[in-house]
């Protein structure tokens, strides 16, 4: 994976993104290693930190911190407000 800087883009989707995605609207990743700071964020696997009003990934290893943060394969806590985190090994 490269490092990646994608800053105010409207919609920004990638397979692999390693690096900080800055966007308006909404930030997509297959794989996401790193920031991701938009008003929607979605990873699939996420390793790192989602900041948004709405965050979504199915595997996290790291912090969401938005109004709505959901975890989809979380066992312990799969839907948080504010901040919602968690620690898991992530294989892509």
């Amino acid at each position: 994976m490269n490092f990646r800087l994608q800053i105010f883009t409207y919609y920004s989707k990638s397979h692999k993104f390693s690096g900080a995605q800055f966007g308006i609207y909404y930030g997509r990743a297959e794989y996401f290693s790193g920031l991701q700071n938009s008003l929607v964020n979605y990873a699939e696997n996420m390793e790192g930190v989602q900041i948004g009003l709405v965050n979504i990934t199915e595997n996290l290893s790291g912090l969401q911190i938005g109004a709505v943060n959901i975890i989809k394969e979380s066992k312990l806590i799969p839907f948080m407000f504010g901040i919602n985190f968690s620690w898991k090994i992530l294989q892509n």
